[in-house]
């Protein structure tokens, strides 16, 4: 019979998260895991099978987190440009998402792992492009509507205005959001 979880699994993978985000995966040791989530060494193999697995599992609750917000920012019965509008602000400096508050302080935690272990771990760029992908289904589907309902433009193709948005949407990853940007990317519709 199966010992039972004696530890709660999200608390330990947002701990994880937190000490991979914040110093690197190569920076921190199986001893710093088991200090930081108080999971126990036979406990992280079990249940993780390594310290790259638990690292796995935090990206992809990583994903989970952004997408949800992401998904709950592009749904209502608002106009979809306004659905557009509140997705780009949500990574505008000062949103009350601690997700995104770290985000915009220490860059995307999935694009610093995929930089740090690109050479030895080549299916981390392929979990960014799903990601991006996702993404841009998502916009697109907002855009089409938008289209349909004579808000959008529709001389260009939605999956064609989606890969703008999406590339307006990460580019804070890179340099500061402002209200002027968001607004130029938006313009992108009329």
């Amino acid at each position: 019979m199966a010992r039972p979880i004696t530890f709660d699994p999200v608390e330990t993978i947002e701990a994880a998260l937190e000490l991979f985000w914040k110093h690197g995966y190569h920076a921190v040791s199986v001893e710093d895991i088991v200090r930081q989530t108080g999971l126990n060494r036979h406990s992280l193999y079990a249940r993780y099978g390594s310290k790259f697995g638990l690292l796995m599992s935090a990206l992809e609750h990583y994903r989970g987190v952004v997408l949800e917000q992401i998904r709950e920012r592009l749904s209502g019965c608002e106009s979809s440009r306004r659905r557009l509008q509140a997705l780009l602000e949500l990574r505008d400096p000062g949103p009350s998402e601690t997700v995104w508050e770290k985000m915009l302080a220490r860059g995307c935690f999935a694009i610093r792992v995929s930089a740090e272990l690109r050479d030895s771990h080549a299916e981390l760029g392929r979990h960014l492009d799903e990601f991006g992908d996702t993404l841009e289904e998502l916009v697109t589907d907002v855009i089409r509507d938008g289209q349909s309902r004579g808000e959008i433009r529709g001389d260009r193709s939605p999956e064609d205005l989606a890969s703008v948005l999406v590339s307006g949407f990460l580019a804070p990853m890179i340099y500061t959001p402002t209200r002027p940007r968001t607004d130029a990317f938006l313009a992108v519709l009329d």
